[in-house]
């Protein structure tokens, strides 16, 4: 070892030193290698220089798994495949052959593995990572987003119910009554329609007490309506929002201003509160109202006929010359009888009138006079 012969007989051997390409020989000649130093490869004996892949700086192969050591910022990563130059934490590829620049993160990342905000790997204090972007963590709320800053908070403003920071519009969900609304600075809290503010600390929503023409309202005055009772609607004016009834309703109850279509009544009463026969709530003159079904219908008064039906048109009787008053034109049809006649019920269901003794019948037609002596008609009617 050490020693070469250019002549196997007689054998000469003779010390020698390796040629400058190989690492390793077995004679002083440049085919003569049995090793190569790093960034070469044994050909036939001889040393050739490697081409390394593009993404190492020297190698022992010429594939990207046969890195030996890496360029500026990069870093040999060893796996069961072979050896890989990547780009240390906070440093990107950059061009061909690798280089390995600074990532400039985006401004709600620490540290990151692009430039976008969903590459985040870690994030400022108070922030953490959520599938790859930095958000504020619970207990602390966004005072600035570039540069993300999250400052730590310990109670919600008095409005909210739980929120994600301490201001009014940070809220998150609200007290009972009360809804989210959306601003341009995020969300904050405010009573429903029909409820007011009775407290700001913390927010306590009690129902408002409408004015009698108001559904629901965002006051107590008949002008601050919101919805409206039945067959009425919102009616928009200067001084707010009234409560009127819809076009081909009328009003059934101005306190309140219930509407309702105007019913067509049944011939036979004068008012109603509906459009059936037993629904009457006022009669014609000369008519009265009679339990009739369990609900009310018109008739015409004793002593009187219903001259029409279609409406109902009521008439007086003309009565027997015995009767005062009468349901018929019959004797035995009288309801009330003259001065001195009594009335006399009979077995079929008829009454009839009888001079009552001492008195005496003068005259039964056309007058019916009935008395002691004899009068005049116009005197005992």
């Amino acid at each position: 070892n050490g020693f070469y012969s250019e002549n196997r007989n007689p054998l000469d051997c003779q010390p020698y030193q390796c040629d400058k390409t190989c690492k390793e020989c077995r004679g002083p000649k440049g085919n003569q290698c049995t090793s190569c130093p790093e960034g070469f490869e044994l050909q036939l004996g001889v040393c050739k220089a490697i081409k390394c892949h593009e993404t190492c700086k020297n190698c022992d192969g010429s594939q990207e798994n046969q890195c030996t050591s890496c360029v500026e910022n990069a870093e040999l990563k060893k796996t069961d495949l072979g050896r890989f130059c990547q780009c240390s934490e906070g440093f990107f590829a950059k061009g061909s052959p690798l280089q390995c620049a600074p990532i400039k993160c985006h401004s709600s990342c620490k540290t990151c593995t692009g430039t976008r905000d969903n590459q985040c790997k870690t994030c400022q204090e108070g922030a953490e990572v959520v599938n790859g972007t930095c958000k504020c963590a619970q207990g602390y709320y966004t005072k600035e987003t570039k540069p993300l800053t999250c400052v730590k908070y310990d109670k919600c403003h008095a409005s909210c119910k739980t929120c994600r920071g301490p201001e009014s519009e940070h809220c998150l969900t609200c007290t009972d009554n009360a809804s989210l609304v959306e601003r341009e600075d995020g969300k904050t809290c405010k009573c429903n329609a029909g409820f007011k503010s009775d407290s700001k600390n913390p927010l306590t929503c009690v129902k408002i007490k409408c004015h009698d023409t108001c559904a629901t309202c965002n006051g107590e005055a008949d002008n601050n309506c919101i919805t409206c009772n039945e067959g009425a609607h919102i009616t928009l004016g200067t001084k707010g929002s009234r409560c009127g009834c819809k076009e081909g309703f009328e009003v059934k109850d101005e306190k309140t201003m219930t509407c309702a279509r105007p019913v067509k009544c049944h011939p036979s009463c004068l008012t109603c509160k509906d459009s059936g026969e037993n629904n009457c709530v006022s009669c014609v003159e000369n008519a009265i109202l009679v339990e009739k079904d369990g609900g009310k219908s018109c008739q015409c008064k004793p002593g009187y006929f219903a001259k029409e039906t279609s409406p109902l048109a009521c008439a007086k009787n003309p009565c027997h010359s015995s009767c005062a008053l009468c349901k018929s034109a019959e004797e035995t049809g009288c309801l009330e009888c003259h001065k001195n006649a009594e009335l006399i019920k009979l077995e079929d269901g008829g009454q009839k009138c009888d001079c009552q003794p001492p008195n005496i019948l003068w005259e039964s037609s056309p007058n019916y006079i009935c008395g002691t002596t004899y009068v005049k008609y116009e005197e005992v009617k």
